[in-house]
């Protein structure tokens, strides 16, 4: 019996080709997306999932009492874990993991730069489950300088992995034992290194303060006793803090307090990164995304079966006269729907492989996909498939399944039921289309003002080279002197951070106020407003010709309104002895516009004296022949690998997970509006073809072309504007609710969702005045002979 219900449906399948086309084809369309967006979502899930004591493992986020929202910091200074562990039994064991250092590595005469090298405690690989190639995972880290290498690093180095035992020299002027290698970590892995070396190194090193007044940069885990209080030791790190770094450093200001919090491990990639916010906004849009997609291919199914349901009334009314039963009726309908489904479950495989490797390019990472994954998406598919012939095939197996034989022979259908659901479903689809389309066209006009907002100094035709290591930083002058002689070269100017994604900040005593504020500060060297042409307000800039002026500040406009400083020169602010304000400088952004302008100073003092970038700004067009000559002098007068960058590139690079949500965003609307007007053309065709006679007898009566289209479009038409109407409310929604996250945004105008329903509807119309010309070319005679 089933067998004898497949052969019907691929009968039929292969008789409406047309219909067949647009259902499979729309059909599998809709699952791939939901299928490649599934793929997304479950990478972004599986964060920290391989590590065997996740669920015990938390990091320490510290924030200030004041701060209401906003991601606690995750770096704090190193003695914090090392004697909550003392104090706490609760804590099982503890790690310290720094913030990533820029180094170079050699050996021989080999040189590899990383950005990926951390200091951390010896419990690193026992604490986390990352897998050691070779070496003693219990003492790789136990000694000052030494070193894990992981494999991509030690094949560069060595060019195998054999490589414990072996010396390598950091920076140019530490040697450093290799004491293991590990597996490259994964990527979704929190915690990503190329490089681990010891944590006790530091504390052999003057240049690291490791203690409660040290600096920001080592991130705190802990392993905690199985079932403990979370709650309950969180409440106890309270004194803990106050005894050991609020007493002290924040005094009796209550907001400043630091407050440490527990993050589970589990939890951070979504909740607790730095990107936590748009990562859980792309996973909630996406899944809608693909629900709606899904959606749109399934009210096409549903539409283009009940609206061609009249070619099949004989067969299902001779049926019921031959004894079907109702049960059996819908047997058949169930499978016919399943064969279809399970024909647009494989063409979606199809298309899923096929495109892979573009959606992994477009995400900017690579999908891993073990054994287990593929399990998950196996009966993912299954589950999908399941739903689909539930929701599509059950609806339309009832409902034709139902008709009396009576009116199935006057070809008699529930006409206002069924006009009814068709016209509600064709709204919903076209709803969801200028929804998805205006919203795409809002973030795109968004990133534009992104990108043209001006930024306060020049971007443009500036290089970056980075100083990496005391070797170089210590010749940055020698450097400086050699490269402003080249053609071309307008400027150079030494920095301790280069202002483009936020910089380091440090607490100060302005004059008049009791408590220190949290400041940026940049250290610079007297070239830096020529070099970026940044504009002085008031006062002087640091010079030469004025020594005495090193120990002063220059502080932007935002800080001087901050204070309410309406003269700011001759201020003084206290941090490591009392400096004068001798300058103040127009606003420009150093971090993205996602944040304010905040409050910063300058000063020309760097932390020992030594500068961290050098920021070449030049005047040709071609910076080839430029960069040949840069190489050639860094060469001539250092041994660390040549490591440079474009100052706009990397600007751009700051909205990297914003662009390729547009871009996503973008795809998968058009997706949407082309399966709408998909089943738009389907709709029309069956109607064309149902009005026939209609349309034959109107042509000999004298109807023109302009009559004709108005019958088959203006219904459509209607729809389209009824979905507007829900379609801008929907949107407006969403996409005010994401530019939130913008200080500086565009404002959301009536024309940008009008625009969007116009493109949408003068597409839909083409597609009916298509179909509607080519019943109008067919001879009226026939189409009044047809049956």
């Amino acid at each position: 019996m089933v067998y004898n219900y497949l052969k019907i449906a691929w009968r039929n399948i292969a008789k409406h080709k047309i219909f067949s086309l647009i259902n499979i084809g729309g059909l599998a369309i809709g699952i791939a997306a939901v299928i490649m967006i599934f793929l997304y979502i479950q990478t972004e899930l599986s964060y920290d999932n391989f590590h065997i004591h996740q669920s015990n493992i938390y990091r320490v986020g510290f924030s200030a009492a004041g701060e209401q929202s906003g991601p606690a910091s995750s770096a704090f200074t190193a003695p914090f874990s090392i004697d909550a562990q003392k104090l706490f039994p609760e804590i099982a064991s503890s790690c310290r993991v720094s913030e990533n250092h820029e180094s170079w590595f050699s050996y021989g005469d080999k040189r590899i730069k990383t950005a990926t090298l951390k200091y951390a405690d010896a419990s690193l690989f026992q604490f986390f489950s990352f897998t050691l190639l070779s070496g003693n995972a219990m003492g790789a880290l136990k000694d000052p300088y030494t070193i894990v290498l992981s494999k991509n690093i030690a094949e560069k180095l060595f060019d195998n992995t054999d490589a414990v035992g072996k010396m390598i020299t950091v920076d140019g002027s530490k040697n450093y034992m290799v004491t293991g290698v590990s597996e490259n970590v994964p990527d979704h892995s929190t915690i990503q290194f190329e490089a681990v070396a010891s944590i006790t190194t530091l504390y052999q090193d003057n240049a690291y303060h490791m203690d409660w007044n040290g600096g920001w940069q080592y991130q705190h885990y802990l392993l905690l006793q199985p079932h403990t209080n979370i709650a309950g030791l969180e409440a106890k790190f309270k004194n803990f803090m106050w005894h050991n770094f609020n007493e002290k450093f924040a005094g009796t200001n209550s907001k400043q307090w630091l407050v440490a919090s527990l993050q589970p491990l589990a939890k951070i990639h979504l909740w607790y990164s730095d990107d936590a916010v748009n990562t859980r906004t792309n996973i909630y849009v996406f899944s809608l995304i693909a629900l709606l997609v899904l959606l749109i291919s399934c009210i096409n199914y549903i539409n283009l079966s009940i609206a061609g349901a009249s070619s099949r009334f004989k067969e299902i009314g001779v049926r019921k006269v031959l004894g079907a039963f109702q049960k059996q009726l819908i047997k058949q309908f169930i499978s016919e729907t399943g064969l279809v489904t399970l024909l647009a479950l494989l063409l979606a495989g199809i298309i899923t492989v096929a495109l892979f490797p573009i959606y992994q390019n477009i995400l900017g990472r690579a999908i891993t996909l073990d054994a287990s994954q593929l399990t998950v998406i196996c009966i993912f598919g299954c589950v999908l498939l399941l739903l689909i012939n539930l929701v599509a095939g059950g609806y339309l197996s009832f409902y034709l399944s139902a008709l009396k034989p009576v009116n199935i022979f006057k070809m008699q259908l529930p006409a206002s039921g069924k006009q009814r659901l068709s016209n509600i479903l064709i709204v919903l689809q076209f709803a969801i289309s200028v929804a998805l389309i205006a919203a795409v066209f809002i973030v795109q006009l968004q990133m534009r003002y992104v990108k043209s907002r001006p930024s306060g100094f020049d971007k443009e035709h500036i290089i970056v080279l980075t100083l990496t290591g005391k070797e170089v930083q210590q010749k940055s002058v020698l450097l400086k002197q050699q490269i402003e002689k080249l053609a071309g070269v307008t400027s150079v100017s030494a920095m301790s951070e280069v202002p483009y994604n936020d910089i380091t900040r440090n607490g100060f005593l302005p004059e008049g106020r009791k408590d220190y504020l949290t400041i940026h500060q940049l250290d610079a060297d007297p070239d830096l407003l020529r070099t970026l042409n940044i504009g002085l307000k008031s006062g002087q800039y640091f010079s030469s010709d004025h020594p005495s002026g090193k120990e002063g500040y220059i502080i932007n406009q935002a800080l001087a309104d901050e204070l309410g400083w309406q003269d700011p020169i001759g201020k003084s602010i206290s941090r490591d002895g009392v400096h004068k304000v001798i300058g103040v400088v127009q606003d420009f952004h150093f971090a993205s516009l996602h944040d304010k302008i905040g409050p910063l100073i300058i000063t020309n003092k760097p932390y020992m004296d030594l500068y961290g970038f050098l920021v070449v700004k030049y005047g040709s067009t071609d910076p080839v022949p430029l960069m040949e000559q840069l190489h050639t002098i860094w060469k001539d007068n250092v041994s660390a690998p040549f490591d440079y960058w474009f100052l706009d590139t990397a600007f751009n690079a700051l909205y990297q997970s914003e662009q390729k949500f547009q871009q996503l965003f973008l795809y998968f609307s058009l997706l949407s509006v082309i399966l709408s007007l998909a089943g738009v053309f389907g709709m029309v065709l069956l109607t064309i073809q149902q009005k026939t006679k209609e349309i034959g007898i109107r042509k000999v009566l004298g109807a023109g072309i302009t009559d004709i289209l108005a019958l088959t479009a203006k219904k459509y038409v209607y729809l389209i504007l009824v979905a507007f109407a829900i379609a801008v409310p929907a949107a407006w929604m969403y996409i005010n609710n994401w530019l939130q996250s913008f200080a500086y945004r565009i404002a959301i105008q009536w024309w940008m969702f009008v625009l969007p329903a116009l493109v949408v509807l003068v597409f839909a119309f083409l597609v009916m005045a298509i179909q509607t010309m080519q019943a109008l070319m067919a001879n009226p005679v026939k189409s009044l002979r047809r049956e």
